[in-house]
């Protein structure tokens, strides 16, 4: 497999991990802690406009890149041996970019104009 498809794949695989794991906590919570649902109401509100169908396909889009981001900043991150593949390194890294993602998250809906209760 070529290094682009690789990193496709890994950063699918590793965002559908995700995403699965936050609508276990959604059911077990009783909450929604689906982001691709929470970046629709984010993009609906600002762009009223926009169909639920074409909506949700740029919630689902953005979700994905940013899950592309990451995979490429992890082998950036490995590529220039700033950090070694290990196990406890890539759960080092998952925290950390967990801790991250909550980060922007509360920065992102403390800035909307309008955010989702």
């Amino acid at each position: 497999m070529n290094r682009s498809a690789n990193i496709l794949l890994s950063a699918t695989a590793g965002t559908t991990m995700m995403t699965l794991f936050s609508y276990l906590v959604s059911l077990a919570a009783d909450k929604n802690f689906s982001e691709p649902e929470h970046l629709g109401t984010l993009i609906h509100r600002l762009a009223p406009g926009t169909s639920k169908k074409q909506g949700q396909a740029i919630d689902w889009g953005a979700h994905y890149a940013v899950g592309l981001l990451f995979v490429l900043a992890y082998q950036e991150l490995w590529r220039t041996g700033k950090i070694k593949k290990s196990i406890r390194n890539g759960l080092v890294l998952g925290a950390l970019s967990g801790a991250l993602a909550v980060l922007v998250w509360k920065a992102t809906l403390k800035m909307h104009p309008a955010p989702p209760g």
